[in-house]
């Protein structure tokens, strides 16, 4: 079998497994070609004549596939927001020189926002500058909780449709949860997006000719892109913050903003779409309507308009009958094609289901759950109706009612692993319990037998919120991990949930982080760390703690056996109390993650000199700087166990690095290092290269983002010359420039041990492309090497393809971003299908 159809198979398995609607290509009718690229088309289309869509297909061959497969994983589950493109689902042709299937998503009517603002700037307003920069923001924000960073927005992939913002075509961006993305690198990502965010609501303010007198507020809207637009990542703010300046900014402002412009409302009984991420519903007429721009004067006003309106193509009833779906008959698509000989063996007993009261699924239009084929239809309409109960008292804040199905729900065996999380899982974040609701909550947890996770960040709870929390807390036994972040609990709450961690002996994670605990908090926490036999991870950044709960807490840690990971950042520690930290730990041997920031992180390193027994350490942004960076160095000459050091973004700048090196050259122990976000500079990177001659111990050193520079790139390149023991090596983001990308290409022709390689973003261009190309043909070890947008160009890139012809080693390449042409990519795409070693390939 070759190698496209493998992967003609996966994708084909991918859609099945998913439940990806599958529509009848007979049923669209192509109007017009919109866009025509070397390996994808998309069209405009008709459904059913009444519907407009769009159409993309895919070139047929291997890496087309991949990508296609790739696209669905992006945006299948993420794009239920309002304000991002949303996909409809597939649609099967038979034109052998495409990709079977092609993937159909909303059509929109507004071009993209660079065009709406160049054509209408002189018809918006202040408000319509406010409402498109909000929905933006807050689709980052979705994509970010969804796990998608590094979107590469701007005002070309960014669409109109009905005066509203739709996001697309962020297919080069990062799923966490699928992407080899570090997690040092998530801020970084995520902080980049910021910059985009405040690079377009720059563009729209200097693009909308407003005429309101709106003097003051201009003045903050210019504050909050400006902030966007910080050189320094750190600089910038987190997107939930934009997200609430850009809201506060209108509250504030008094401007006349409906409610409709910003979200989608829910009127009085209706049906129910609701994604928590999102924290707003939607009817089942309005996600129909945006599924499927169906005008406004379209009215649903049954389960049979809905199913009249949407046909589904019928081998979905098949495919799905054969891997034992049971579909319910009660409400059925009504198909037009029932007297086709390939549906006709399936119509006795098999009818597609749509639940016409509500779809709490992320996927529009989502097929009914997977379930045993042997459960009857009486026992699969009651998990049903049980189902739907559930989330209408869980929607109503009735926690109690919610729970007690959910537990019912688990008890039947048919019970979906949905199923388990809904009863194991809720997410009240954002003011969905709120103190109103939170006496049902309550009720909930004293009685609960399956909720394991509990998400109540920024519900402002306030004290006796904390305090009635605190009374469940002890006689609940089954929670595990408790979000309660900027809830405002003040000390007391604190104490009451300290008394509650004495009693409790399953909660392992505690969230407390912004709730201005107070020093007299922070003691009572130290106190039931005394007594807690199971808490492994608590947060109590931002509390205030100050001098005397730091110091309480210093002398918990000297007896607490459990603790794994602690977060006290920016709480006024000071150095006295960092050092009494440091102390503790040098007696405690269970925690790995400590993050005190500021001074206090300076007395951290006397952990290494006096600890026998840790083998990991996590300062990562502790705002060490060279100071703390020459003491930690000279911590290091003395420890002979750490093999593991994060000091991701601590400012060690040239000094600190200098003396790291010279650690370097001492220590035999440790094999893992980042030091990236440090503003190493040109001698701090001399003195590294120096030492990785000498050093046989390190295997995996991070050094990206610090403009290393052409200078650092030679140095570095001389030491790999040498070096036989480091097998990962990061340079990304570092400025190396051409000259020291034919250096590099030089040291991998000799060096014999490095197997991983990063130089994304590093401006190599053509010469240094060809020079690592020719490496190719003569390295022998090296199996993944990153290039991302390095502006290699075509030239480098035909480097590249012939190199790859000789080349065995390589498993994994990244030329995406390159300004490749092409030809070149043709001929990428030849070579990749002839070596059969290269498992990733990226070249678009």
């Amino acid at each position: 079998m070759s190698a496209t159809s493998n992967k003609f198979q996966q994708l084909q398995k991918y859609i099945i497994e998913k439940n990806i609607n599958c529509y009848d290509y007979t049923r669209f009718r192509i109007d017009e070609l919109i866009k025509n690229e070397e390996f994808t088309r998309v069209y405009r289309a008709v459904f059913k004549n009444k519907i407009t869509v769009t159409l993309k297909s895919f070139e047929n061959n291997e890496l087309t596939i991949n990508e296609v497969i790739n696209e669905l994983k992006l945006y299948h589950g993420v794009d239920i927001h309002p304000n991002i493109i949303r996909f409809n689902g597939v649609t099967r042709q038979e034109d052998p020189r495409i990709i079977p299937y092609m993937l159909i998503y909303e059509d929109v009517n507004g071009g993209t926002l660079r065009s709406y603002l160049h054509e209408n700037s002189q018809y918006l307003s202040w408000n319509d500058m406010i409402k498109f920069s909000l929905q933006i923001a807050n689709a980052v924000r979705y994509l970010h909780a969804k796990g998608i960073v590094n979107l590469g927005l701007h005002s070309e992939n960014i669409f109109m449709h009905n005066k509203n913002i739709k996001l697309a075509d962020y297919g080069l961006s990062n799923r966490l949860k699928e992407q080899a993305v570090k997690y040092q690198y998530l801020e970084f990502y995520k902080k980049s997006d910021v910059y985009t965010v405040g690079i377009l609501m720059q563009e729209m303010y200097n693009n909308i000719l407003f005429t309101e007198n709106v003097v003051g507020p201009i003045d903050k809207y210019i504050k909050i892109y400006k902030d966007c637009l910080q050189n320094e990542p750190n600089g910038r703010p987190e997107i939930q913050l934009i997200v609430s300046n850009l809201k506060s900014l209108i509250v504030n402002c008094n401007q006349n903003i409906s409610i409709h412009d910003l979200e989608i409302i829910h009127p009085q009984n209706s049906f129910i779409i609701q994604d928590p991420i999102i924290y707003n519903s939607i009817t089942l007429q309005e996600v129909v309507m945006q599924l499927f721009n169906i005008e406004p004067d379209h009215t649903l006003e049954s389960p049979t308009d809905l199913n009249n309106l949407l046909e589904i193509e019928p081998n979905n009833a098949s495919i799905l009958n054969n891997h034992g779906t049971a579909l319910d008959r009660h409400y059925s698509i009504e198909l037009s094609s029932q007297n086709d000989e390939t549906f006709s063996s399936y119509q006795d007993n098999t009818n597609i289901h749509v639940n016409p009261f509500e779809i709490t699924t992320l996927y529009p239009l989502y097929l009914p759950h997977t379930i045993n084929s042997t459960i009857s239809s009486q026992d699969y309409n009651n998990l049903e109706n049980m189902r739907k109960e559930a989330r209408e008292y869980f929607n109503q804040g009735k926690f109690l009612k919610a729970l007690e199905l959910y537990e019912e729900i688990i008890k039947n065996s048919h019970h979906s692993a949905e199923d388990q999380k809904s009863a194991s899982t809720w997410d009240l974040s954002w003011n969905r319990c709120g103190l109103e609701k939170l006496n049902e909550l309550i009720k909930a947890l004293c009685k609960n037998t399956t909720l394991t996770s509990l998400n109540l960040h920024l519900n402002n709870l306030g004290s006796e919120g904390g305090k009635a929390l605190a009374d469940a807390l002890c006689k609940n036994s089954t929670l595990t991990y408790l979000e309660l972040g900027n809830n405002n609990l003040g000390s007391e709450g604190g104490k009451a949930l300290t008394d509650a961690l004495c009693k409790n002996s399953t909660l392992t994670s505690l969230e407390l982080g912004d709730n201005n605990l107070g020093s007299e908090g922070g003691k009572a926490l130290a106190n039931a760390l005394y007594k807690n036999a199971t808490l492994t991870s608590l947060n109590l950044g931002f509390n205030n703690l100050g001098s005397e709960g730091g110091k309480a807490l210093a002398i918990a840690l000297c007896k607490n056996a459990t603790l794994t990971s602690l977060n006290l950042q920016y709480n006024n520690l000071g150095l006295e109390e960092g050092k009494a930290l440091a102390n503790a730990l040098c007696k405690n041997t269970t925690l790995t993650s400590l993050n005190l920031g500021s001074e206090g992180g300076k007395a951290l390193t006397d952990i290494l000199r006096k600890n026998a027994t840790r083998t990991s350490l996590d300062l990562w942004e502790n705002k060490l700087g060279s100071e703390g960076g020459k003491a930690l160095a000279n911590a290091l000459c003395m420890n002979t166990t750490l093999t593991s050091l994060e000091l991701w973004n601590n400012n060690l700048g040239s000094e600190g690095g200098k003396a790291l090196a010279n650690a370097l050259c001492k220590n035999t122990a440790l094999t893992f290092l980042n030091i990236s976000f440090n503003k190493l500079g040109l001698e701090g990177v001399k003195a590294l290269a120096d030492a990785l001659c000498k050093n046989t111990a390190l295997t995996s050193l991070d050094l990206g983002f610090n403009n290393l520079g052409s200078e650092g790139g030679k140095a570095l390149a001389d030491a790999l010359c040498k070096n036989t023991t480091l097998i990962s090596l990061n340079l990304s983001f570092n400025n190396l420039g051409s000259e020291e990308g034919k250096t590099l290409a030089n040291a991998l022709c000799k060096n014999t041990t490095l197997t991983s390689l990063n130089l994304c973003q590093n401006n190599l261009g053509s010469e240094g492309g060809k020079a690592l190309a020719d490496a190719l043909s003569k390295n022998t070890t090296l199996t993944s090497l990153n290039l991302w947008d390095n502006n290699i160009g075509s030239e480098g890139g035909k480097a590249f393809a012939d190199a790859l012809c000789m080349n065995i080693k390589l498993t994994s390449l990244d030329l995406r971003n390159n300004n490749l042409g092409p030809e070149v990519r043709k001929a990428l795409e030849d070579t990749h299908c002839k070596n059969t070693n290269l498992t990733f390939l990226a070249f678009r």
